[in-house]
């Protein structure tokens, strides 16, 4: 039996119902990816286990065909023990699809393949400079010098709430068969860029003497739509094997909050209590870029705050459960239209008492001023 044991097998083994079991197969530490100038030795292992009543006949190690080491020291049953095989020096060669068979006297063998990807860095430091304008994300980027040919990305990215999964608002392109990163891909309009791929020959390539490829792009534009959930701007990096297998290698993302929680209160706000001599005022809130308002945190309550504009009297109303309600001390009142009417009817009269006092002020500076200015005139008259 042959299998993909790439990522470590975690499942229940079942012993006695057939011999010799791989467990797992690939590098001692690490992922998939063995970056040279870091390592100078890379150690694989061969994970397995025996049934009971078998011994070892032979343990082999192949690469791409080729026998690269064999032996048969002998293991105890019923015990998950490892084989290694050094991999001494690595270097651009050493990638592909090493195989770890073990075959007992009985009769049993198993199989488990690794594909080994050695990436070549001259330089592990990304440049980047992520910040948002207008509605706009203005970025610059800049990868490592790198072997392989890797895959950068960047686009908006949506996140989960209280998870680290999310999706692409436009998903990165398909590759030999393979989508690692997202769905399936949508081409973006020049008119509303949601996302720029090396795939796509969207960034600037530039190569060194050794043939390792460095992905840059200076001062592109992303537009931000408007999504319901926070967005933020993300950048990856990363590496395709021959086989399809995609590597992450670096991911940076730039946080934003020009788009926040949507609530079904901000389409349900008081508004007719707002009126002469009345205010409202938010909290918990951002306001995006296109001017909506929407929570902070999805885990905050929004409020809203009415205020008398002649006085200091005010009212607390908070959306809970997407509904809004009077604050009365530290009790929530869903029916709370009596109270605030009242409250209402006299921040108007407030207002309306000043606007009626403020007229009668101006009212009698404009008879004063008029006397004074014929008392003027009849002295002028007497010289």
């Amino acid at each position: 039996m042959v299998r993909d044991l790439a990522q470590p097998c975690l499942s229940a083994v079942v012993l006695g119902a057939g011999g010799v079991t791989v467990l797992s197969v690939g590098l001692q530490s690490g992922d998939g990816t063995l970056p040279l100038h870091a390592d100078k030795e890379a150690v694989l292992e061969c994970r397995f286990i025996l049934d009971e009543g078998e011994t070892i006949e032979e343990l082999v190690w192949v690469r791409e065909g080729r026998l690269l080491h064999s032996s048969n020291q002998a293991q105890d049953p019923g015990v998950e023990v490892s084989d290694f095989y050094n991999i001494t020096n690595p270097d651009r060669n050493s990638s592909g699809v090493y195989s770890c068979t073990v075959r007992t006297q009985q009769g049993g063998d198993d199989t488990g393949k690794f594909e080994l990807l050695v990436i070549d860095i001259l330089s592990n430091k990304f440049f980047s400079d992520l910040n948002e304008k207008n509605c706009t994300y203005v970025l610059s980027f800049k990868t490592p010098y790198a072997y392989p040919r890797g895959s950068a990305f960047c686009g908006i990215w949506i996140p989960e709430t209280q998870t680290e999964n999310g999706t692409w608002l436009e998903p990165p392109p398909q590759r030999m068969g393979s989508d690692p990163m997202g769905a399936s891909f949508r081409r973006s309009t020049p008119a509303s860029k949601l996302s720029y791929s090396s795939e796509r020959g969207d960034f600037n390539e530039a190569m060194d003497s050794e043939g390792r490829i460095q992905f840059s792009l200076v001062e592109k534009k992303i537009r931000v739509v408007d999504t319901p959930r926070t967005s933020s701007l993300k950048c990856t990096f990363g590496y395709y094997s021959p086989t399809g297998r995609y590597y992450p290698a670096s991911s940076i993302e730039s946080k934003s909050n020009v788009v926040g929680y949507n609530s079904s209160c901000l389409e349900q706000v008081p508004k007719k209590y707002i009126t002469r001599g009345v205010s409202l005022q938010f909290s918990n809130y951002v306001r995006d870029c296109y001017g909506k308002i929407h929570k902070s945190w999805a885990s905050e309550d929004l409020t809203a705050t009415l205020r008398c504009d002649k006085s200091l009297e005010y009212k607390v109303l908070v959306c809970k459960d997407d509904v809004w309600q009077l604050q009365v001390h530290d009790i929530l009142v869903k029916e709370y239209d009596n109270f605030l009417e009242e409250f209402v009817e006299s921040c108007t009269s407030q207002h309306d008492e000043d606007d009626d006092d403020s007229g009668s002020s101006v009212a009698l500076s404009a008879s004063l001023g008029a006397l004074s200015l014929v008392a003027s005139l009849r002295r002028l008259r007497a010289l």
